[in-house]
């Protein structure tokens, strides 16, 4: 959705008429990220809906768990748009867009899982965390990944509610604080 947003406009040769326009490169950047970010939503939203009707009439459940599960998958969603739109941006081909976007998804998603379990043993191995026991920054490692961060604060907000509690492993804000610096971070 979001890789090919400044590449693509650079190949086609239409980002030098947009640039000789008033609006300044952070105009374009920030535009792209608007729109991208918006189509994204509306996708998230209705499909969300969908879901609820179905929950709903068909399932019978409640909507408690499906509100807090729809804010995040926006807000994942829009961290993985920013992710792209910053690739874009610092990209100088869309090949080299789709190539940084893809082995990203890559390593953040796929493999991820496999990356963690490699850190957590050599942290084990090494005397850095003791068996059953994680220190901070491997927990942090554990939820750094967008889709982890927002899997962690849905699960914060199913299981009591609370944002503000003491451990913020177990709260909402420490992962939805991590999705809003996989907005900024590429963007900026």
């Amino acid at each position: 959705l979001a890789k090919g947003a400044i590449t693509g406009e650079r190949e086609s040769g239409s980002i030098r008429l947009l640039l000789s326009l008033p609006p300044s490169r952070r105009d374009i950047l920030f535009g792209k990220l608007v729109g991208r970010t918006s189509l994204m939503l509306v996708a998230a939203l209705v499909g969300g809906v969908a879901t609820a009707v179905v929950v709903v009439a068909l399932l019978g459940g409640g909507l408690t768990l499906l509100v807090p599960f729809i804010g995040f998958l926006c807000l994942m969603g829009i961290s993985f748009v920013a992710v792209g739109i910053g690739i874009s941006a610092a990209s100088a081909s869309d090949r080299r867009a789709s190539a940084y976007a893809v082995g990203l998804y890559m390593v953040l998603v796929a493999l991820w899982s496999l990356l963690y379990g490699g850190v957590q043993a050599g942290a084990s191995w090494l005397g850095l965390a003791e068996a059953g026991s994680q220190p901070v920054w491997l927990q942090f490692l554990d939820i750094f990944p967008p889709h982890r961060a927002a899997i962690a604060a849905f699960e914060a907000a199913a299981n009591g509610g609370s944002v503000l509690v003491a451990d913020p492993f177990a709260s909402a804000w420490l992962p939805t604080l991590v999705l809003l610096g996989w907005f900024a971070v590429p963007v900026a």
